[in-house]
Order: C-alpha cells, then structure tokens, then sequence
C-alpha cells in the first residue's frame, strides 16, 4: 500500500460528512488502491476521494437530491447506510438509490452498522440508539460520550466516536458503551472517522476566515470573507499508561514559542543590581522541550519551585539604556486527556477554605462567583459526594 499523506484536501468538495475506507478492487496492486468516501451533505453527492491526487469522483450521478442534508455515513458489505433528519436509510453500491429503514422521534446524527446492529447517535437526547438490523428493533440504548454532533464508526468489538462539540475522539466497548480511552482531535469540527488498518483517519467540516482580494473595488481591494474548508487528517492515538496514571496522546506538532521583553523609562531612571526571572516550558506528559536558545543576553538557568526558570542578569541600567532580552524554545506538543475514575477518587478531602476561595476568583470570566451560578451548581450535585461524579453533574 502506498504511504498516503497525513492531510487530504478533497477537491469539490464543500461540507463533508461520514468517513469510510474501501479498496478498489480493480487496481493493478496485489493490495488494492485505498479510497475514501464521504457524503457532500450541501451537494447531495456521495464522493470517492483519491488520497494521492486528492480528486473526487460522483458515485451517486442520478440520485444526488436523496443524499442531501445527509449527516451519518457507512457501509456494510454491499450495503451503503446514511442518516438524514431523523431517518435512517440503505442502498446498494449500483444505483445509489436509498430505500427507507426506519424513522425515530428524534434527529439522528452519526451511523455504523455491523452484521446485527445498527448503531446510530442523537445529540437531541444524548443518546446512541442500537437496532437490530434484521428485526429493526430496538436491543439497547448508550449514553454518548460527548456532548454534541457525533460520528460513528465500528471496528470489531469497540465502537469509536468522534464529538464536534467536545472537540474529542471517545473508544468505547460496542455492547456497553464504556469508555475505554479518549483523545482530542488537533482541529475544530470534525464531522467523521474511519479506520484505514490501524491508521484513524477523521474528516473535518467547518469555515474559515481568509483574505478576499478584489482589484475592481478602489476603496476597499482587501477583506474579510468566509469559505468552506473540508479534510481529511490522519490522527495519531496513542494510549499510555503510568503507574495509576492512564491517559492518552493524540496527533502533536513541533512548536516555536518566544518571549521577549524591552526596557524602556517613562522617567530616566538608573537601576542597580537588576535580575530579571522568567520561566520557560519544561517536558511534561504532554510536551517535551527540544530546544531552548537565548535572545538578546545570555541567561543563567534556575529553579524555584521546581520550576525552570531563566535569570537574565541585567547588572546596573543607566537612564534611558536600551535593552532586549527573553528566550526562543522549540517544543513538541500534543493533546493529552487523562482518564479518571470515580472510584480512584473515592476519597478525597474538602478543598480547605483558602482553596476554595481562590477557585472561586473570576479571572476567566465564566462568573464563578455568582450567587446564580454557584445555587445552580448546588442544585445539579444534590446529595452526590464524590467528587467527579459532582463535576460531571455540574457540567
């Protein structure tokens, strides 16, 4: 199989939705040539996407109304299935032309489809539907994981979802909804998932901002104008585990950060002695330092508090003297999201009163101090005592 790029773009395309690999089966190659397929929900047009060339074919030519609005893709077999509104649909891969499987109460949003069950998610009432695919009956209902517009995609046993509005790709175990592992996605909106072998692929579907250039307008050549963007990005899932310590790395980038100060005088001043301390990023779980350079003055590394800190010894500054200093690191960074059980935290003390002041200073702006908001909050935790199971009512 060919490397294939870590990125896709698809060309045509304007607000993907589902994500499915499949091989052709005509190709030359003893191991077939891997294409995706999504559904345009705009278009209504059930696209075949090349990942080298990153061209698009039609496969639905005469039946591309039927598809639109379309928000869940997959296939089984011969059989494709999509969700619209909040009805659950099939056809055959010929003639693309989609025959009604049942319609439920409530938006449907995500679909996967094994050789039993139908599995389909609404953000409406938080919940993932399971039907029997023969029966077309209900066998059980999950809790979804996450909070918003959800993805699904089977794979054996486990059940993966991808959450738009957490932003989160969640592992489940199929037949209970569990929660084995999660990890954030590096980009906004994703809008599907598929496996091609054990690489996780998600679709993205959102807008951007960019620059509109337009020579004929005199007075105003340059603004601001909102286009569609659509891809397909490779995601890197990697799961670890540290002593108790259980959590999960997703898709990382190399990271240039600079910090850099000037010194200036409102009144001419002379300054004697002069240390200035800043610290700087150290490995974590979830970054590690590749390399950190000085800017303008060398400086000399510290620690306080166990943190790295950088002191740049400035020594005696004459009134009006120019100065320049910080530092440049390059980092790798990745998404982290550790996993907590509530009976791992059974037991935990009160925050003491100085604590709980301090959590409850508005420095973020969510109103933490509010009477409205602190009542409310008391309301959802009852009489519940453990303390994530308290947050996770909260929330």
């Amino acid at each position: 199989m060919p490397s294939l790029p870590s990125t896709i773009y698809p060309i045509g395309a304007y607000n993907l939705r589902g994500l499915v690999w499949q091989t052709d089966a005509n190709s030359n190659s003893n191991q077939g040539k891997p294409y995706a397929i999504c559904v345009d929900a705009y278009q209504g047009h059930l696209l075949k996407i090349d990942p080298l060339s990153e061209g698009a074919t039609i496969l639905n030519n005469y039946t591309a109304p039927q598809f639109r609005d379309a928000t869940g893709l997959a296939i089984a077999g011969d059989t494709l299935w999509i969700t619209k509104d909040n009805g659950i649909y099939y056809c055959d891969l010929v003639d693309f032309d989609l025959q009604p499987f049942m319609e439920l109460p409530n938006r449907v949003d995500g679909i996967a489809v094994s050789e039993g069950g139908v599995y389909v998610s609404s953000s409406e009432v938080g919940k993932i539907f399971v039907f029997g695919r023969a029966t077309r009956t209900l066998l059980r209902i999950m809790d979804a994981p996450g909070a918003g517009f959800e993805a699904l995609t089977l794979v054996g046993e486990e059940l993966w979802v991808s959450d738009r509005t957490e932003e989160t790709v969640y592992r489940l175990k199929a037949k209970t909804g569990e929660i084995l592992h999660r990890g954030l996605t590096p980009f906004a909106n994703p809008m599907g998932l598929g496996f091609l072998g054990n690489d996780l692929y998600v679709v993205y579907s959102g807008d951007e901002n960019y620059i509109r250039e337009n020579p004929n307008d005199l007075v105003e050549p340059f603004s601001v104008a909102v286009r569609e963007k659509n891809f397909i990005h490779r995601l890197r899932f990697d799961q670890y585990q540290n002593g108790k310590l259980n959590y999960t790395l997703t898709t990382g980038y190399k990271v240039e950060m600079i910090y850099l100060e000037e010194l200036s005088s409102e009144d001419p001043t002379s300054v004697y002695n002069l240390t200035w301390r800043v610290a700087y990023p150290t490995d974590t779980y979830r970054q590690k330092l590749l390399a950190i350079e000085p800017i303008g003055i060398p400086f000399a590394e510290e620690i306080v508090d166990g943190q790295k800190v950088a002191a740049f010894k400035l020594g005696n500054l004459k009134p009006e003297e120019a100065r320049m200093f910080g530092w440049k690191a390059t980092l790798e960074l990745y998404g982290i999201k550790y996993e907590l059980k509530d009976s791992e935290v059974k037991f935990v003390p009160e925050l003491s009163p100085e604590m709980q002041k301090l959590y409850l200073i508005d420095d973020d702006g969510l109103s933490m101090d509010n009477p409205i908001i602190q009542a409310a909050a008391k309301e959802a935790v009852g009489d519940e005592t453990n303390i994530l199971r308290k947050m996770l009512l909260i929330r």
